[in-house]
């Protein structure tokens, strides 16, 4: 299938490389002059397991290209995919400029006219429908992406369900030859109209945002009340109605996708008048876990005021295995500390870059950024960890005891074990897990 992919971020990217390993002929087009060169180059600035090797791979083999130039994509395609961003706007709903945009571009484009447009974007329940309206001169069709950050390649590669909101017969035989090297069974195709298609993303992902903020709750009643929530996990995790996945406690969820979605949702239900508590709460306790976790570090700092507040962090990316910093805790966190006048040093495998980016000049004086994640430890009086990248459970407990100043460590992943810490004689505080 002759395919173009408008939009080249990270859903985009990673749809163009594995649809064109699996033999289709993809155009990636992007206005972004710099970064379609930089993609030709074989570079890009997302980290993703496996994704720059892939992206050299692809680019060797010959089976893509990369381009700015939509006249070029529209007259060698059969088929469309807008994989544009829909970022909150102020309101909390779906800014949907960039899609309509990308559309009004593609209309200027005769030859494009009375193709196949797939919407991979995630967008509100009526947006097919009213596109269809708006833009006669497509054929649409909603196929949202369940494509999690840190795993972006195999979920692409091995989707679990691909969700088609259709109900053109012809449409969607045109989906399902895209992906039939990806789906194992027919079982997996899930076609139900655009309304419902594009609704289940938005469930989707309130549901697993649920799950890490009622998991978080429980904590902290953990930690007050001397429980251990790491066993409460796994008992509940046991019960086949509930199931161990997003169970894991920590500093809350971040990212590009639960928090905006779940506030664009918000925002759909409220232009109907319908109030959402549940909805409301799961952002409320997402926040106060992140206020809970930062206070534990304050009150200590608060409690010995003679000890200099000088930290080190390890992490600031929302989750491991990306360098998205996108709504992430550990930015919060370390936003919240340079407020507090903390003096700090950071390591983080991936993101130093991106947040070199962001820093403001005062905050860079106070901020130093380290390529070594025990070099960061050095002349602090406490250890931060914000994001369980693998590289930090692998150092020893003994090793950060050396190279800190005091030994105390506010562990917000729990990637160590507390008794060993104390044994140790470790000022060590975890989520929701007792000395």
């Amino acid at each position: 299938m002759k395919l173009s992919i408008i939009g080249t971020g990270n859903i985009g990217l990673v749809m163009a490389l594995t649809l064109a390993q699996a033999g289709h002929e993809v155009i990636a087009v992007d206005c972004d002059v710099s970064k379609i060169n930089q993609l030709n180059e074989g570079h890009t600035s997302i980290f993703e397991p496996g994704l720059s090797d892939l992206l050299k791979k692809t680019l060797r083999q010959k089976k893509m290209r990369f381009t700015n130039n939509l006249k070029l994509a529209s007259e060698n395609s059969e088929v469309f995919m807008m994989t544009v961003g829909t970022p909150a706007q102020q309101d909390s709903s779906a800014d949907l400029s960039c899609l309509f945009k990308a559309l009004t571009d593609l209309r200027h484009e005769p030859s494009s006219h009375q193709k196949l447009v797939i919407l991979k974007s995630t967008i509100p329940p009526g947006t097919t429908a009213f596109l269809k309206t708006e833009f006669p001169e497509f054929h649409f069709i909603f196929n949202p992406e369940f494509i999690r950050e840190g795993s972006a390649l195999s979920d692409a590669e091995q989707p679990d369900r691909i969700v088609i909101g259709s109900e053109n017969k012809d449409l969607i035989s045109q989906i399902k030859i895209l992906y039939k090297d990806f789906v194992k069974s027919d079982s997996q195709f899930l076609v139900m109209d655009s309304n419902s298609a594009e609704l289940c993303k938005y469930a989707a992902n309130a549901f697993l945002a649920a799950r890490v903020s009622l998991i978080n709750e429980f904590s902290q009643i953990a930690d007050l009340c001397g429980a251990n929530i790491e066993h409460i996990s796994t008992a509940i995790g046991l019960d086949p109605r509930i199931g161990p996945a997003f169970l894991k406690s920590g500093i809350g969820f971040g990212g590009s996708c639960f928090p905006k979605d779940i506030s664009a949702i918000q925002a759909k239900a409220q232009s109907f008048s319908l109030k959402t508590p549940l909805l409301e709460a799961i952002q409320q306790a997402n926040q106060n876990q992140v206020d809970y976790f930062a206070n534990k570090v304050l009150r200590y700092f608060k409690q010995h005021p003679r000890i200099e507040k000088r930290i080190s962090i390890w992490g600031i990316s929302f989750k491991p295995q990306t360098n998205d910093l996108r709504e992430s805790p550990a930015l919060k966190i370390l936003n919240l500390f340079l407020d507090h006048q903390f003096k700090i040093q950071l390591h983080d495998p991936e993101s130093l870059d991106s947040l070199s980016q962001i820093l403001t000049k005062e905050q860079a004086h106070v901020l130093n950024l380290n390529s070594d994640p025990l070099q960061a430890l050095e002349k602090s009086n406490a250890l931060v960890i914000l994001t369980e990248w693998p590289i930090y459970s692998q150092i020893t407990l003994q090793k950060i005891k050396t190279h800190l100043a005091s030994a105390v460590i506010f562990d917000g992943r729990n990637i160590f074990n507390p008794q060993e810490a104390q044994n140790l004689n470790f000022h060590y505080e975890s989520v929701g897990r007792p000395l």
